[in-house]
């Protein structure tokens, strides 16, 4: 008996792509609760799916000719938008009546970006750096894998169009090319931040999904290695002291979701039993509705409801994700996919597209001041474009030598944190009688030990 069979299959629907769904969405927002460190590969885990089941619908509608590009639009519109545009009203709201100006200025723009789908390209121009604390109390922080996927699939169809009239070889060699060059771009480019947010590093985990739904169209593999690959999955996700690199297991995330994807796992019973289950088939049903909530959920309630957030305080939480989850999933996602009109739909979606970007702008120009805020003397007729900006800027022009006077020296060398404190110190009823000075390009050696030879106080950070 062959140890590994090709079968054909007519499934439309696989109860196990939605448990290798819930395993990812688990272990995403788990991440975001700080008890997952490399969690955050499960986003990729959904960017394999999705290129794998996308590109099955495509080429399989194409082969026959009746793949439209706009149908294809219409079903994108109405699976995500809907709650795209919900998540950013809540989050508007709330911002609103909690959030500083500061906060609410860069809700703002993330609001617009993400409406956009750009919200991707804004983390690369601002934060850069994923693992930031200060993203933990940005609501909108997780869209930037919208981003991600919906700039893929505003040029991915139009390949089939081109291609699908020359066959199948054109196009597994066309998706291969440009697999390959992403996968060489990915291992060369020195910036982190670039290879995490932006589609040309990242299109090769959606691809290659792709090359393997062309490659066994209507086929998938029996083995009974189904659980050896939901294991090696798990460890992937959940032990972070592997002593691997971070690319190195993205790689290998990437991998084994592929050949999950293409496996007959319903034939092992074990691997049946885990991923087909009612409860986490249902984890998977919920899947976006639980990835797009749990973090402004959770960014708030660090924000404005618990000083710390223990084991108590995350049962709290989960449990709303939870609910909300489901409400949104019963309430929004099915009516707006299967009930409602495409006319009805799209109307409610223009209403909330223009009322979010409108008032987020306005904020924006604002500079998220729409309020008095006496604690930071700010007058909501008084404010200035980027005056948060230039306010928590102007630390980096204190990076020269100390003066020759009586004032006590202090050295603070760090990120934002550091740059917060010296404003502390700056503004505080020693002011005058210390000096400070600010290094935050750790590189500049030399500069640092000229400065903590001449200062009298260092704080680090």
């Amino acid at each position: 008996m062959n140890i590994f069979q090709i079968i054909n299959t007519k499934k439309k629907y696989r109860k196990d792509i939605d448990g290798l769904r819930a395993i990812s969405v688990i272990a995403v927002i788990l991440f975001h609760f700080g008890l997952l460190e490399r969690g955050y590969l499960g986003v990729d885990v959904f960017f394999v799916i999705s290129g794998y089941l996308i590109t099955g619908i495509i080429y399989s509608k194409s082969l026959v000719g009746k793949f439209s590009i706009k149908d294809f639009y219409i079903r994108r519109v109405r699976r995500i938008l809907p709650l795209v545009l919900l998540i950013t009203v809540v989050a508007l709201i709330v911002g609103v009546f909690k959030m500083l100006p500061d906060d609410l200025e860069n809700l703002a723009q993330s609001i617009i970006a993400t409406n956009f789908f750009g919200n991707n390209i804004l983390a690369v121009l601002t934060t850069k750096n994923y693992w930031d604390v200060v993203n933990e109390f940005k609501p909108l922080m997780h869209t930037w894998s919208l981003g991600v996927e919906e700039q893929f699939y505003m040029v991915y169809p139009f390949l089939f169009m081109v291609l699908i009239k020359f066959g199948k070889k054109p196009i597994l060699f066309f998706l291969f090319s440009l697999t390959v060059s992403s996968m060489i771009i990915f291992f060369i480019e020195p910036k982190e931040y670039l290879k995490f947010y932006l589609i040309p590093y990242r299109f090769f985990e959606l691809s290659i999904g792709g090359i393997v739904a062309i490659v066994l169209h209507n086929k998938l593999i029996k083995h009974n290695f189904s659980v050896v690959l939901i294991l090696l999955l798990l460890v992937l996700l959940g032990v972070s002291k592997l002593n691997i690199s971070d690319s190195v297991a993205l790689i290998g995330t990437v991998i084994v979701t592929v050949l999950f994807l293409i496996s007959d796992n319903s034939t092992t019973r074990i691997a049946s039993l885990l991923l087909e289950n009612r409860l986490v088939v249902f984890i998977g049903l919920l899947s976006y509705s639980l990835y797009m909530w749990h973090q402004v959920i959770l960014s708030y309630a660090r924000y404005f409801v618990f000083e710390r957030i223990g084991g108590e305080e995350l049962c709290y939480i989960s449990a709303l994700i939870l609910v909300t989850s489901m409400l949104s999933y019963y309430l929004v996602e099915r009516p707006m996919r299967y009930k409602l009109s495409f006319k009805a739909s799209l109307g409610i979606l223009l209403v909330g597209f223009f009322l979010t970007t409108s008032a987020s702008s306005i904020i924006y120009l604002r500079a998220g001041v729409i309020k008095d805020v006496p604690e930071l003397s700010i007058d909501k007729n008084n404010y200035t474009k980027n005056m948060h900006s230039a306010y928590n800027h102007r630390i980096y022009e204190f990076n020269s030598d100390f003066g020759d006077n009586e004032k006590l020296k202090i050295l603070v060398i760090g990120n934002s944190f550091a740059r917060d404190w010296c404003n502390v110190l700056l503004e505080s009823r020693y002011k005058d009688k210390i000096e400070v000075r600010y290094q935050f390009d750790l590189s500049n050696k030399e500069l640092i030990k000229k400065l903590k030879l001449s200062s009298q106080l260092v704080f680090l950070s």
